[in-house]
C-alpha cells in the first residue's frame, strides 16, 4: 500500500529514504516519470540563464556589431556593399569579417589576418591550424541574394531565442539517457545480487 501521495513527492524527495523505498515497491514506472519532469524542471537554469546573456549582448555589444554591417547584394556571383570597401566589422579591438567591393590581391589577402575575407567572387576563411589553410566558398552559383542590416538584427535576435532552447533540448535529452541507463544498470545488479544470495526481491519497481 502507497505510504505518500503524489502531491507530497516533491517535499520527502530530497530527505527521505522510506519515500523511495515506496516508490520501488508501489511506483510501477510513474514514479520514474516523476524523476525525469524533476529531472527537465532542473535543466531549465542553464538555458534560462544563457537567453538573459544572450539578450543583455544584443541590446549592447550586439547591436555595435549589427550596425557596422554594410547592406550586401550579390548578383550573377557578384558582390557590391553600400559601404567604402574595405570595411571590416569589429568586436573591440579585433577584426573578424573584412569586407572588399573590389577584387584584392594574393598579397593583400595574405598579409590580412582578418579571419574571415569577402570580396567580390567569394568568401575566404582562414583556418586556425598550423598550416593555414583557407576555406574558399565562390558565389558563382548565387544568381541573386541580398542581406541588409535588418536581415541580420533578426537573425541575431533568433538565434537568442534557439540557442537556449537547443541547449535545453541538448541537456535533457542527455540527462534522460543517462539516468534511464544508470537506474537500468542499478536494477539488473540489484536483481542478480538478489539471484546470488536468494534474496526475493519485493520491489516491483525494479
Amino acid at each position: 500500500m502507497k505510504q505518500f501521495k503524489i502531491w507530497q513527492a516533491p517535499v520527502f524527495a530530497f530527505f527521505s529514504t522510506q519515500f523511495y523505498r515506496d516508490l520501488a515497491t508501489n511506483g510501477k514506472g510513474v514514479g520514474f516519470i516523476y524523476l525525469l519532469a524533476l529531472l527537465s524542471l532542473s535543466c531549465l537554469i542553464n538555458p534560462v540563464r544563457q537567453y538573459f546573456e544572450l539578450n543583455d549582448f544584443m541590446a549592447h555589444s550586439g547591436m555595435e556589431v549589427v550596425e557596422q554591417f554594410p547592406a550586401i547584394k550579390i548578383e550573377q556571383g557578384k558582390l557590391s556593399i553600400d559601404k567604402p570597401s574595405p570595411c571590416y566589422i569589429s568586436a573591440g579591438d579585433t577584426n573578424f569579417i573584412g569586407f572588399f567591393a573590389d577584387e584584392p590581391s594574393q598579397s593583400q589577402i595574405g598579409e590580412d589576418s582578418t579571419p574571415l575575407i569577402v570580396t567580390t567572387s567569394e568568401l575566404r576563411l582562414k583556418t586556425a591550424n598550423s598550416e593555414s589553410k583557407e576555406i574558399v566558398l565562390p558565389f558563382k552559383d548565387l544568381e541573386k541574394f541580398t542581406l541588409t542590416k535588418a536581415d541580420i538584427e533578426r537573425m541575431f535576435r533568433i538565434s537568442c531565442l534557439t540557442v537556449p532552447v537547443c541547449t535545453y533540448l541538448i541537456l535533457t535529452s542527455l540527462g534522460w539517457i543517462g539516468h534511464i541507463l544508470q537506474a537500468l544498470g542499478y536494477s539488473i545488479v540489484a536483481l542478480i545480487m538478489a539471484k546470488l544470495i536468494h534474496l526475493e526481491c519485493k520491489y516491483e519497481g525494479l
